[in-house]
This record gives C-alpha cells, sequence and structure tokens, in this order.
C-alpha cells in the first residue's frame, strides 16, 4: 500500500472477478492501532467475510478472515509468537503463526519481520530455523518429549503441518548493482535480478526453509521506496529487495 494504492486497491483489484474464501494479511512495522486496522480490513470486504483470528508480536501482525459460511469447517484455530530480537527477547524482530484445519487438513501461516542489512544472511537462517523450531502449537504436537527424560524437545513445526505458508518482511536482498537493478525494471526484465535474489540462493542451499518453495516471480521489487511514492529509494542507501 503506497501513495497510489489503499486498502480497498490492496483487497480487491479490479482484476478479481469475486472476493477470495480466505484473506490472510501480515504486516511489519504496522501501525500500532491494530484494532482499527482489522476494523478497516473487515470494512472493506464487507460482511460476508469475518475474522477468525488475530495475533501480534510488538509491530508484527497477523490476521485471517473467512467466508463466513466457512466457520462450521474450521476448527483448532491457534497462534504462537516467537521474538527473535536484541538477546532473543526484544520484539522488534520475529514471527507471528496461526495455524487452522479445514476438512481434516492443517494449514500454517507464518508472518515475520527478520534481520535486516545484506551482510546478515546467515542470521536471517538462524532466526528463520529458531522460529519454525520455537512456535508451539499444542494441538498440533509441535512440541515433543525425550524418550529417557520427560523434557521438551524443539521440532520445526512445519513438519507437523500439511501446508504451510511463509511471508513477511524477511529483508533478503536482490545482490546486483543499482544501475543493473534499474535497467532490468525499465526493461521489464526480471532475470537479472532473480538469479541475484538472496532467499533464493538459500533455498537452493537448502540452509533454510527446508522443504518450502517460492511462487514464479513476476513482479519487480517493492522496497525500497520514497515515502509516498513509487520511486525508489533515492538516498545514500538506495536498497532493493524481492520480499520487504
Amino acid at each position: 500500500i503506497n501513495a497510489e494504492y489503499g486498502v480497498e486497491e490492496f483487497l480487491l483489484p479490479p482484476e478479481c472477478e469475486y472476493l477470495q474464501d480466505m484473506y490472510v494479511i501480515g504486516t511489519q512495522e504496522c501501525t500500532p492501532h491494530k484494532r482499527e486496522w482489522e476494523v478497516t480490513v473487515q470494512a472493506t470486504l464487507g460482511p460476508t467475510h469475518v475474522l477468525i483470528r488475530s495475533e501480534s508480536l510488538g509491530d508484527i501482525h497477523l490476521i485471517v478472515l473467512v467466508r463466513r459460511e466457512m466457520i462450521w469447517i474450521i476448527r483448532d484455530v491457534q497462534s504462537s509468537t516467537v521474538a527473535c530480537g536484541a538477546g532473543g527477547v526484544m520484539r522488534n524482530k520475529g514471527a507471528v503463526g496461526i495455524v487452522l484445519t479445514i476438512f481434516g487438513t492443517s494449514i500454517l501461516f507464518i508472518t515475520a519481520h527478520l534481520r535486516a542489512h545484506a551482510s546478515k544472511v546467515k542470521e536471517r537462517n538462524f532466526d528463520a530455523i529458531r522460529i519454525a523450531n520455537t512456535l508451539d502449537f499444542s494441538r498440533y504436537n509441535t512440541k515433543q518429549e525425550t524418550a529417557t527424560e520427560k523434557e521438551e524437545i524443539n521440532v520445526d513445526c512445519t513438519d507437523k503441518i500439511d501446508c504451510a505458508f511463509w511471508f513477511g518482511d524477511l529483508n533478503y536482498r536482490v545482490m546486483c548493482e543499482r544501475d543493473v537493478a534499474e535497467k532490468s525494471i525499465r526493461n521489464g526484465i526480471l532475470e537479472p535480478l532473480i538469479l541475484s535474489d538472496q532467499l533464493l540462493d538459500q533455498l537452493r542451499e537448502k540452509t533454510a526453509f527446508k522443504g518450502f518453495t517460492e511462487a514464479p516471480i513476476r513482479f519487480p521489487p517493492t522496497f525500497k521506496f520514497d515515502p509516498g511514492t513509487s520511486d525508489y529509494d533515492t538516498s545514500n542507501k538506495q536498497k532493493s529487495s524481492k520480499l520487504d
């Protein structure tokens, strides 16, 4: 959502002929008025949809809305959070997860805000692994006890779920020169950017997000814009990223 697009254009783009059955919206560095945001989203979708769960960790926020008639087929809705800021306790970085079951199929949504800066790839990978191992959904047995000691051990919560989705401000960068990025964007050629995408490198190397794949990327970088514009960052930082 920037200067050109509002909530309605974001949720109800012209190319969508009908409302979706489910809307899952994760935000990072979001407004502190989270209830107001939830009411705005609900009002935009109208009475056909209801909010079934919301959860937040600091400025990280996740909501799930579904068609009203679907509430009778959804069960075992749970949420969990993990802080990954300084000392592993600060809530400026971390993740929020919401899991639910529809007709016997469990679905997990994780929205995260990982560490910034191009050089922090290993730290982002570490936090992603820690999040997957720490999110706790008791109804889905995401914690296990050792055989000899009645102590809980961490397991990857996504291994216990049928379908899992990661999204958010993951902060992995596009590592190509600024002029190359700008030329590629102007020409509508994304391949040089995709080849320089840190996250795709980590997926290929299986250093984080094990078992996950990313859908084909058909959009230019979404970060960083000058405030209130669709112009890429003209400050001295001049960052570019696929996933912010």
